[in-house]
């Protein structure tokens, strides 16, 4: 099986290319016609089919590549409009988290010039993206000022990451989970 986007060879049971990352209609290579009609598949019981909307999220984490949550939200550091999944959200905080404390053990922990600086520079992305997750539980992205309030605002912003996405298309835009990438 082929990737209709790029070419690459993937397995038959990918929903997704493991080089471009990008959610494709599988393309066989051709074959020779059988000269017995292979046997039509029996259909699942209902009980056993997975529900619309049932683990969209955590099969896309699995079948991307690692720096795809880093660089999305980078692509989009300004962009506070659109619709932001739980993945993206927590996934590009928790890069954030890795390279920040990356830095200050590289610089020995006493001068963190460094990680300061690159926190600095991530304040627009994260803000952007916690925009764009309060738009995808269906809230304004004014409700991030309740951040800046000591305790409570912490409290907020992670009640906000873990709550599930709205499943159908609001004003902010579809659903980020339904999106073909």
């Amino acid at each position: 099986m082929f990737c209709r986007e790029c070419g690459n060879k993937i397995l038959s049971e990918s929903k997704f290319c493991d080089k471009c990352g990008v959610n494709v209609e599988l393309v066989e290579e051709p074959t020779p016609v059988p000269a017995t009609p292979a046997p039509k598949p029996t259909p699942e019981p209902e009980n056993l089919k997975p529900l619309p909307d049932a683990n969209t999220e955590t099969h896309s984490i699995t079948k991307r590549s690692i720096m795809h949550w880093y660089f999305t939200p980078l692509k989009k550091y300004a962009d506070f409009s659109g619709r932001a999944s739980r993945s993206e959200y927590w996934m590009f905080n928790l890069w954030n988290a890795l390279i920040a404390f990356a830095l200050i053990l590289i610089e020995g922990g006493d001068t963190t010039v460094l990680a300061i600086i690159y926190v600095l520079a991530m304040i627009l992305p994260i803000y952007a993206v916690s925009v764009r997750r309060l738009h995808d539980i269906n809230m304004s992205g004014w409700w991030m000022l309740l951040s800046l309030i000591p305790i409570l605002g912490a409290l907020f912003v992670i009640s906000t990451g873990c709550t599930n996405s709205d499943p159908v298309e609001n004003k902010y835009g579809p659903n980020p989970k339904l999106e073909v990438s």
